[in-house]
């Protein structure tokens, strides 16, 4: 599959730190990507450029149960998938042998991939297809496409002036896989909660707590994937008060609660 009317990549050319999240927490973005896996039934997620080498899809997962030696064939199928989008900068598709598709298609902004746009979940029940796969990649395309022009006013809109606020930026991808609590946070800028509040806002163009929100949404989400985890638990381990709060914010920052994504993804 190609990447009409996508802009190619400029090998070699490496993205903006933290720009995959900084896409994630701007609400219209994070809305085409609830669109998509609304639309078609299908997990989607904007991934890394470089896949980690351990990562799995839903699908991946549920296959866990058919043995060692499948696990790992779909593994290396779905790692090869990304790194042949990162290498050549256009979109490609696989078909396991459990007739499962998988689409990727780079996301570019001014020349440079910033991350990889993935749907996966195609079977033989849902009617999986090549032709559907084909139809899929256009959405997929047009959605990049949109995601790239946010991702370019990203790389335009220089980087925080504020230390206060460089400080915490750093300090939120430092430690995004533990709980960041916001006085720890304050801590770090070394201003109070409500000044950080406001300078962040004007300068990252995101609200504070939705940027934190979404880092720890996202880590939840992979947490969730990863095996039979209670939602209290990963709740708690991913940095918030209580269930129900844990609850709010996924529900407003995924389209559904954590029990039904769970649900839909397993």
């Amino acid at each position: 599959m190609s990447n009409q009317g996508q802009t190619p990549r400029i090998l070699g050319q490496k993205s903006p730190s933290h720009l995959r999240a900084r896409i994630i927490a701007e609400p219209e973005a994070a809305g085409i990507l609830h669109a998509l896996a609304g639309s078609t039934g299908l997990t989607v997620s904007l991934e890394e450029v470089t896949p980690a080498p351990d990562g799995l899809g839903p699908p991946c997962q549920r296959m866990s149960r058919l043995g060692i030696g499948r696990i790992s064939g779909c593994k290396k199928r779905r790692s090869g998938l990304l790194e042949q989008v990162a290498e050549t900068g256009s979109s490609a598709a696989i078909s396991c042998p459990v007739g499962t598709f998988c689409l990727a298609v780079p996301v570019c902004a001014q020349g440079i991939q910033v991350a990889t746009l993935r749907a996966s979940g195609f079977t033989k029940k849902m009617g999986a297809s090549k032709e559907r796969a084909a139809a899929v990649q256009k959405l997929l395309s047009l959605a990049a496409d949109e995601l790239g022009r946010r991702a370019a006013s990203l790389i335009s809109r220089p980087r925080p002036g504020s230390a206060a606020v460089r400080k915490a930026l750093d300090h939120i991808h430092a430690h995004s896989d533990k709980p960041i609590p916001m006085q720890e946070l304050t801590a770090v800028a070394g201003v109070s909660r409500q000044h950080l509040a406001k300078i962040w806002k004007k300068q990252v163009g995101v609200p504070l707590n939705g940027y934190l929100n979404t880092i720890r949404i996202e880590r939840a989400k992979a947490l969730l994937e990863s095996g039979n985890r209670k939602v209290i638990d990963v709740a708690m381990e991913c940095g918030f008060g209580s269930l129900s709060q844990f609850n709010r914010a996924f529900l407003r920052t995924t389209g559904v609660s954590p029990s039904r994504w769970l649900a839909r993804h397993r």
